[in-house]
């Protein structure tokens, strides 16, 4: 399990703790058990993003460079500096939305142009741009890195506090453009930290009803209509998030048992977890399986 890096005190001063992930939403694409459901929740209530006119948040849809960096800096209230520098951009339009955004990054030096001198406004942001951004906005210290790479620093604090998943092979593919919901729940997991940053990859099957009230390898009884689970390593008591990669619905549940002992699957969910985010019809579903901090 890797160790995390400290927050700032002024991030972990809003954490919200670990309980269930249902979250209350008013978007027609992002259901109560979607994974990023608490993120855009609580920056819609803090009245830091909003939806669409068609009732949608967009969650699966790209975010823009200037549309990250007007989150980014309402998100850390950033401030005019006294001495400004002018936008001399190719690809920048006066009196654009976006312009005073990018004058104060520009200032500030959060931001940067590309070698021919554009800055590519609508160009989707991605990874590590959008860590950037994060990070020098919110004065945050860049952890150095022997690495080749600009980006090794950002990414390596990344990873370290878990604020990135991985894919399936264990990379985090520095250069992916992200999703509005992507996005959203970087900046939420710099406030609520729930994860250890241990994550895996597989496929998860559930137990029958007729088990609810058998005994479990931990000695509580297992009860099918909550959120219990079977893992082959993960100490009893183990808070993990598991989520659908096909649908990102999610559902929080505790290893109680050991399974399954079948070759591929890596958890056996409550029938009742199942059904939160699949249909047990299916038999199995392709899941990300993702270690939560400890709840108490």
């Amino acid at each position: 399990m890797k160790a995390l890096l400290s927050i700032p005190a002024l991030l972990l001063s809003l954490a919200i703790p670990v309980a269930a992930l249902s979250s209350a939403t008013n978007y027609s694409d992002v259901e109560a058990h979607h994974i990023y459901a608490p993120a855009v929740t609580h920056f819609t209530d803090t009245g830091l993003v909003g939806g669409y006119d068609d009732g949608s948040f967009g969650v699966d849809n790209e975010i823009n460079r200037v549309e990250a960096l007007k989150i980014i800096t309402e998100y850390w209230e950033v401030p005019f500096p006294e001495n400004t520098v002018d936008i001399t951009f190719t690809d920048t339009e006066i009196d654009a939305w976006y312009e005073e955004y990018i004058e104060k990054a520009l200032s500030l030096e959060i931001i940067s142009g590309y070698p021919d001198g554009s800055f590519k406004p609508e160009q989707n942001v991605n990874r590590v741009e959008a860590l950037k951004m994060v990070m020098l906005s919110g004065g945050m210290e860049v952890p150095t890195s022997e690495d080749e790479y600009w980006y090794a620093g950002y990414l390596d604090y990344a990873i370290q506090n878990a604020l990135l998943t991985s894919g399936p092979e264990g990379d985090y593919d520095p250069e992916a453009e992200l999703t509005r919901g992507e996005f959203i729940d970087l900046l939420y997991r710099l406030e609520n930290n729930e994860y250890t940053g241990e994550d895996e990859y597989g496929v998860a099957s559930y137990y029958s009803y007729s088990f609810d009230g058998a005994n479990t390898a931990s000695g509580v009884p297992l009860d099918a209509y909550s959120g219990m689970a079977a893992h082959k390593t993960l100490p009893f008591g183990t808070m993990v998030r598991v989520t659908n990669i096909h649908n990102n619905e999610s559902v929080d549940v505790e290893i109680v048992d050991r399974g399954p002992f079948i070759e591929g699957r890596i958890i056996d969910l409550t029938p009742a977890s199942f059904e939160e985010i699949g249909w047990l019809s299916s038999g199995i579903l392709n899941v990300r399986i993702e270690v939560l901090n400890d709840p108490e």
